[in-house]
């Protein structure tokens, strides 16, 4: 059972933690701390990606730009020395001489050597990247060659013949083993060399008549090429460029080469946007499926696909270790972040669980519970006023003891006033009927005295009523300052008597009260006698007037300089019955009934007082009532 009970008791901790203020500050401290930081933390991940994959990008579009124009220029070079042979002044005549078959055999066969000899000698030796150079005839047939092994070889169905006998023409890449394999082109082409190779073709055309004689054809190792595509400046461990034909197949080697091989087709997003004749750059899979960041560009002559790739993973990796870093600052933030919001809630919510549970405890009835938060911010504002409300809150509930105590006392006197007020009636009106009748002067006084003392019996009574609320109000719209006039001038001649100065601070202006003049008149007379009869000769009234400050109600104060109230009696002033006066100087309903009448006005009555300095008298009426208890 114990064990129940702990486990319910701390089920229920939890529900009241979740729902407590301070878990809520806590969410709020994370949110407002938390998401500003992954907000930011992504927005800088994301520019930080997006710069760097630009920068990637441009580099790699630079770096590929940079080997088309090399290959360009190299190709333009290439076309250029063809161009220069073809114009070779000796090779066209004695080219010429061999075609027409003017020639007996034996000079034609000293022309070939010399042409032979001319090709090695001053033609094929000017350019490293030639591999040889030959000469065919308009039938197709290699008539002089720096290879002799070529001299007679039939190229008529070759691309490079045909096309070269109407402009400078650069063939695609010939692969040799495709060659001997696929018998593209004749056998006799690959058997000086292994090595693979283009062809740059031009036509060979009489000086004067321009008259096609033959074609010449220089062969280009392809090996010149690949120095271009692999330079590996750039390009990481991963990157690579090579070619791709027409045909979608590789034709160089030195790309990337997960899986790749020369000669094989390819087909990829990069290769077939290339293909269509378009630049650009993008990431796709390349190779075997492997993504890959690729730039492309396309060689309009010989028609060729420029491709230059790298690994994504390779390509990407800065920005891998940029999120580990953010994620391993992240951390340790984010658990600073998270114990500061315990604390800081706990600093936070501490003093308003303090007021709720003061609250409560007000709620619950305990009127002397004080909220003890001292601080200098907004809570301790909020415990500043709470301490002033709680203050007040005592005070009313005072004054609430005493208005039940008051009413209670009042329905006794509402009763005693009706038992006395009828037969008292009666035995004034024998009294009167037998000081009409009586003839003897000693039993006269009797008479006469006895109808006194019913007077102030009668007196008491109406007093009683009074206070019980017994008597109707007639109400009137007045100035106070006319019923405080009125009153004062009732007991003006008593108060000069005794040298008494009144001091008459009347505000101007004032709105009017709608009051019962006899019954506040009588407060303002009971007021200012108790304050006569505190006060030596030539003693001093001071009597204001003013509006409160939002014009809600209207002050009336009376500040005397006679012996004042103790401590001990200033809480008991508004009892009944209750007086500090001698026997037979008043009956200690005075002040009651005032404070009666003041509540039935809907208004207040308060005293202040220090024994030996004098009182103050605050009554403050409602400048606007339509409404009063009667």
């Amino acid at each position: 059972m114990e064990k129940d009970a702990v486990v319910d008791s701390t089920d229920v901790d939890k529900k009241y933690f979740f729902k407590s203020i301070r878990f809520k500050f806590i969410c709020w401290f994370l949110v407002i701390a938390l998401v500003p930081l992954l907000i930011i933390g992504t927005i800088s991940y994301f520019y930080g990606k997006k710069i760097a994959t630009e920068k990637l990008f441009d580099h790699l579009v630079s770096e590929n730009d940079l080997r088309k124009e090399h290959i360009r220029i190299f190709l333009s070079a290439k076309k250029g020395r063809t161009i220069d042979f073809s114009s070779d002044g000796f090779i066209r005549d004695i080219t010429k001489k061999i075609v027409n078959g003017i020639e007996p055999s034996h000079s034609r066969e000293k022309d070939l050597e010399k042409l032979n000899d001319h090709l090695i000698r001053n033609k094929v030796l000017l350019d490293e990247d030639i591999i040889e150079t030959f000469i065919v005839d308009l039938n197709g047939r290699v008539i002089s060659s720096s290879n002799e092994e070529l001299l007679d070889s039939d190229v008529s169905t070759c691309d490079y013949f045909q096309a070269g006998k109407k402009d400078v023409y650069i063939s695609q890449i010939y692969h040799v083993p495709d060659i001997r394999i696929r018998d593209r082109q004749p056998v006799e082409l690959t058997l000086s060399t292994n090595r693979d190779f283009i062809a740059v073709a031009a036509p060979l055309k009489e000086k004067s008549t321009l008259e096609l004689i033959g074609v010449l054809v220089n062969k280009v190792d392809k090996c010149a090429i690949n120095k271009i595509l692999n330079k590996r400046s750039g390009l990481g461990e991963t990157g690579g460029v090579y070619l791709v034909n027409k045909d979608k197949l590789i034709v160089t080697e030195g790309g990337f080469k997960k899986g790749c091989t020369q000669s094989q087709k390819i087909d990829t997003t990069g290769v077939r946007d290339c293909i269509m004749g378009n630049d650009g750059i993008g990431v796709y899979d390349g190779c075997c499926n492997i993504p890959v960041v690729g730039s492309y560009a396309w060689l309009d002559e010989p028609g060729w696909a420029l491709m230059l790739e790298m690994d994504v993973k390779e390509a990407f990796a800065p920005l891998k270790k940029i999120r580990n870093l953010i994620i391993i600052i992240a951390i340790p933030m984010f658990s600073v972040i998270i114990s500061a919001s315990f604390l800081v809630s706990r600093r936070v919510a501490r003093p308003i669980i303090s007021i709720s549970d003061a609250i409560k405890k007000i709620a619950s009835g305990d009127h002397k519970q004080r909220v003890s938060v001292f601080t200098d911010d907004e809570l301790g504002e909020i415990s500043r006023e709470l301490r002033k409300i709680e203050h007040e809150m005592e005070e009313s509930y005072e004054q609430l003891l005493h208005s039940e105590r008051l009413a209670s006392v009042g329905r006794i006197a509402a009763s005693v006033a009706h038992e006395v007020n009828n037969p008292l009636s009666v035995l004034s009106g024998k009294l009167q009927l037998l000081i009409e009748n009586c003839t003897d002067n000693a039993l006269l006084e009797e008479y006469e005295k006895l109808l006194h003392l019913s007077g102030r019996i009668e007196k008491t009574v109406d007093g009683l009523l009074y206070f019980s609320r017994q008597k109707d109000m007639e109400l009137n719209n007045v100035n106070i300052n006319t019923v405080i006039e009125n009153s004062i001038s009732l007991v003006d001649g008593q108060m000069t008597t005794r040298g008494i100065k009144i001091v008459k601070e009347y505000g101007v202006k004032l709105p009017l009260v709608k009051i019962s003049v006899s019954q506040m008149q009588q407060v303002f007379l009971n007021i200012i006698m108790n304050a006569s009869d505190s006060m030596a000769d030539n003693g001093i009234l001071t009597i204001c007037t003013k509006i409160s400050n939002d014009g809600e109600n209207i002050y009336m104060v009376f500040e005397d300089t006679g012996s004042g109230v103790s401590s001990k009696n200033i809480d008991k002033i508004f009892e009944p019955f209750f007086t500090t006066k001698g026997p037979h100087e008043g009956t200690g309903l005075g002040l009651s009934i005032s404070y009666g009448i003041v509540k039935n006005h809907k208004g207040e009555i308060k005293v202040e007082s220090r024994e030996g300095k004098g009182t103050v008298f605050t009554v403050s009426l409602p400048v606007n009532t339509r409404t009063l208890i009667t």
